[in-house]
């Protein structure tokens, strides 16, 4: 199976759900960096984190349920590490559990406090790490530094598909050179502007790139041709719970079915690729009838993923034990007395 390395937003996510009566409390990993290398984890890859996790009381809740899910975590010396991101992550919900919308704070929905942000790890690791490249068949990076770039460039020489999704402002100064590095780029149609501009100046015109638009399905072309580009609708599921980390588990199958036989999207002649990427919306729409970015890894089966993808056979990874939810603590920020999820410490009404 092939390997994947990432490095990027790993976090923890603190789920409130706002119902008619009352709230329901839970957590979930998160991260879009961290969705991904899980999700491809548990359907049968070897995937690697590359960052900076302190060992605090979020930092080991993340850790533990990244490596139950099967990623290796490698991050930089306790004393060099950063704390471990949290988000409060609501959600509103109907009295009969369909989805009426979330968001996501940086508040501590306990004590009102900032949660912790992600951190970017210091660059001289990052470049330490590039050995490690030379056996990435895939590379995927979704918060960018000097150190990020240098990866990325030593896994594309190496000759594994890089992958990018752009989600932060701050990513800016290393935007061209990584648009120029990358395989397949993929970001929201709100990020369009700034995107294209970049993408002329990179001149990279063997990279697939999606822009997704929510409800409204995507847009992906090839190289530099915007003119070209083709739409794939979104899929409607009218048992949608939570749309928090569809767009992950979207780029978990794209990875997945140009990685099951090492292709790059120019591999590909158009009806593949078209089937690849409806695959991989089939996935993403499927991922919304559960709580929480990884609540079909929580709640589902590795049988019940493959099922998702169209036609022919494919064969399962080994056998694993379910999957459980990492058991938050709302002072998992260190400076906040609250007490257990489980206790009801937000003392709130637990349905």
């Amino acid at each position: 199976m092939p390997h994947i390395f990432g490095t990027g937003l790993v976090a923890l996510d603190l789920i409130i759900e706002h119902r008619p009566h009352g709230y329901a409390l839970s957590a979930s990993g998160g991260g879009t960096c961290g969705n991904v290398l899980a999700i491809l984890a548990r359907m049968g890859w070897t995937s690697s984190w590359l960052g900076s996790m302190e060992s605090s009381r979020a930092g080991r809740l993340v850790r533990d349920e990244m490596e139950r899910a099967g990623v290796g975590v490698h991050s930089v010396r306790e004393c060099d590490a950063s704390p471990a991101p949290v988000f409060a992550h609501h959600v509103r919900l109907s009295a009969s559990g369909e989805s009426a919308g979330h968001w996501f704070s940086h508040d501590c929905p306990h004590c009102a406090r900032a949660l912790p942000r992600y951190e970017r790890p210091a660059d001289a690791w990052l470049r330490g790490q590039s050995t490690q490249m030379q056996c990435a068949d895939v590379f995927f990076v979704d918060r960018l530094s000097e150190g990020a770039l240098e990866l990325a460039a030593a896994a594309r020489d190496n000759g594994a598909l890089v992958a990018y999704e752009p989600s932060v402002t701050s990513d800016e100064p290393w935007l061209s050179e990584m648009l120029a590095l990358a395989d397949v780029v993929k970001y929201s149609y709100d990020r369009r502007d700034a995107l294209h501009d970049a993408s002329t100046r990179s001149r990279n015109d063997h990279a697939l790139w999606i822009e997704t638009h929510g409800h409204q399905g995507l847009r992906w072309w090839r190289g530099n041709d915007f003119s070209d580009a083709k739409e794939i609708p979104a899929l409607r599921n009218f048992h949608a719970v939570d749309t928090c980390g569809a767009g992950d588990w979207f780029t978990s199958a794209l990875l997945f079915g140009l990685g099951r036989n090492r292709d790059k999207p120019f591999d590909l002649g158009e009806s593949e690729l078209t089937s690849v990427l409806e695959d991989a919306a089939r996935l993403a729409a499927w991922s919304c009838s559960f709580l929480g970015a990884r609540g079909a890894l929580y709640e589902a089966t590795v049988q019940d993923i493959f099922a998702q993808f169209s036609k022919e056979a494919m064969p399962l990874p080994p056998a694993r034990a379910p999957l459980s939810r990492p058991i938050a603590h709302v002072d998992v920020c260190d400076h906040c007395s609250g007490s257990s999820l489980a206790n009801n410490g937000f003392g709130f009404a637990t349905i």
